[in-house]
């Protein structure tokens, strides 16, 4: 079955990348530039909304369109969402950002730096992107550029870390 044998490889690949991360956080102390305890005890404050996608053609449900535009809210930051379309890219003053390296989103447990680490490319791109409509159509608001190293963590770690002043 060419879709167990698949599920089988990617079973595989994930957990040399969780050996591979583990050995290189023992060997590649993380810089820590962020003070991340005071950053996340701040983020407890900020209160969340539960809000759920739907086929409809606004991507979310009116109701929850309505709760965000009731919020007043500068910005929309994207992080997970892969496509955003109807009236809720309107719903906060200056849109929606995101911070993105080729098509990944900058977070944790992702691939992005893997393409330009394996063609061994100079340095990674990171993007602080506006989206402006459902096409997935982009602003450039601010762009960086990140040296690799010679770890695939380290370099991701260091694109984390230092990826705060773009938004900051």
């Amino acid at each position: 079955n060419p879709f167990k044998t698949s599920q089988f490889f990617g079973n595989v690949i994930s957990k040399l990348f969780k050996i591979q991360k583990w050995v290189e956080t023992k060997v590649y102390m993380p810089k820590i530039t962020v003070d991340k305890r005071t950053m996340f005890a701040r983020l407890k404050e900020v209160q969340t909304l539960d809000l759920m996608t739907t086929t409809t053609k606004n991507g979310f449900t009116d109701t929850d369109v309505e709760l965000i535009q009731s919020l007043n809210l500068d910005l929309i930051f994207q992080s997970d969402f892969s496509h955003l379309k109807g009236s809720i890219l309107n719903a906060a003053t200056n849109g929606i950002w995101s911070l993105r390296n080729n098509n990944y989103f900058l977070k944790e447990n992702t691939w992005f730096a893997l393409e330009e680490i394996v063609n061994r490319k100079d340095g990674v791109e990171v993007t602080l992107e506006k989206c402006v409509n459902a096409n997935e159509d982009r602003i450039c608001i601010d762009k960086a550029f990140f040296n690799i190293t010679t770890s695939f963590f380290k370099t991701q770690a260091n694109i984390l870390e230092s990826s705060v002043s773009l938004v900051v």
